[in-house]
């Protein structure tokens, strides 16, 4: 590990089925990598959750952002899934130990889930994916089960009427359970959760979706696949600034309502997650030139320093200018966030919201409520 911190290498993945099995053997390399301090360097692990205990979370605490990486292969929620294939998982454990260790911002989590297990037909998996998906890990992973030669379910292939690829990589195509047809609905699905979840640039504008338009998160990924196909959108690859507007076009073509709120949360997610002052046109934005005129002597505020930028209170304002956005919105979409996206009376007033770019690998920016420090003209 010495000699892979001194090459600088971008990561490092630990191979270990479950790496935290030998609870000593895990902490010893976890507290030698925090111990060298290395910078840019992302460690992966693939750990069992469950597992996880009191003594291991308060210590994973203390790891830098960005520094550990978690890969937790839950595959299934269902029970009968789970012990077909030799598995032992403590669901509800998991879930706890997954959400403490969300809140504490600092370990990017993967979880896992494989399509074509026995006994899961498409709404198990339906289940399996809104169960997984309420722990909001930083990425859901769906993978498609391979039957890879000497495997178990490769030798009870008949059992469950396996049907796959005779080649490599020997993905099942269709089982007992979930028709082919259903195998392919779960791949667009799949390619859509890649793009607008785990990529998380579209954090605000899905949770708003998915609270206020949608039975469950994957009614939502299945519909937008839908429509998705619909335009053959599958066929061509697009940039990170159409599938911003492929979204808000989704929602305007489905008729929803509240769409200028809407119009709001796709803005704040891409001036989040996007240092670029080239907004896309279709973006609708107030009071530009106002900000514009207005950004040194709002930054040069000694109370907005004290009370949100510290850390740059003895620097030239030319200086920090590339990494503050400020930007008008008419929601208080802050309220809107902290009430679970659901819309009150008191979210449509107008609000400034300053933008500080941060270089982490989990949180890229930090926003905060400024209307108080502004003195419209």
């Amino acid at each position: 590990m010495d000699r892979l911190i001194e090459a600088q290498v971008k990561q490092v993945k630990f191979v270990d089925r479950t790496f935290n099995a030998n609870k000593k053997y895990a902490m010893e390399i976890m507290d030698f990598i925090m111990e060298k301090d290395p910078k840019d360097i992302n460690f992966h692990f693939e750990v069992t959750a469950h597992l996880l205990d009191r003594d291991m979370l308060d210590f994973i605490k203390k790891a830098k952002e960005g520094l550990f990486q978690f890969e937790i292969g839950v595959q299934s929620t269902n029970s009968k899934t789970i012990a077909a294939v030799g598995r032992t998982t403590d669901f509800d454990k998991l879930k706890k130990v997954c959400k403490e260790i969300k809140s504490n911002n600092n370990i990017h989590q993967h979880l896992d889930l494989i399509a074509g297990l026995p006994y899961e037909d498409y709404e198990s998996f339906k289940k399996s994916f809104n169960s997984v998906y309420e722990i909001r890990p930083e990425k859901i992973q769906l993978g498609f089960l391979k039957l890879l030669k000497g495997s178990g379910l490769r030798k009870n292939k008949d059992k469950y009427n396996f049907k796959f690829l005779d080649k490599p990589p020997y993905e099942v195509l269709e089982t007992e359970y979930i028709s082919y047809g259903d195998m392919l609905k779960l791949k667009g699905i799949e390619d859509l959760v890649e793009k607008y979840y785990n990529e998380g640039y579209f954090k605000h504008s899905v949770e708003y979706l998915i609270n206020n338009e949608y039975d469950t998160p994957f009614d939502f990924f299945e519909d937008l696949s839908d429509y998705w196909q619909g335009k053959k959108y599958h066929t061509i690859s697009h940039s990170r600034n159409r599938l911003y507007e492929i979204l808000f076009n989704f929602y305007k073509n489905k008729g929803l309502g509240n769409l200028a709120v809407f119009q709001e949360l796709i803005k704040y997610d891409y001036i989040s997650n996007n240092n670029n002052p080239n907004i896309p046109r279709f973006i609708k934005r107030d009071k530009v030139k106002f900000i514009q005129r207005n950004k040194h002597t709002i930054l040069r505020d000694e109370r907005l320093l004290n009370s949100y930028l510290i850390q740059y209170k003895n620097q030239p304002t030319k200086g920090i200018i590339n990494k503050i956005h400020i930007e008008n919105f008419k929601i208080d979409l802050k309220r809107l966030i902290k009430k679970g996206y659901l819309l009150d009376n008191n979210m449509n007033r107008d609000r400034y919201i300053l933008f500080d770019y941060k270089d982490g690998s989990i949180s890229r920016c930090k926003t905060y409520d400024i209307t108080d420090f502004i003195q419209e003209e």
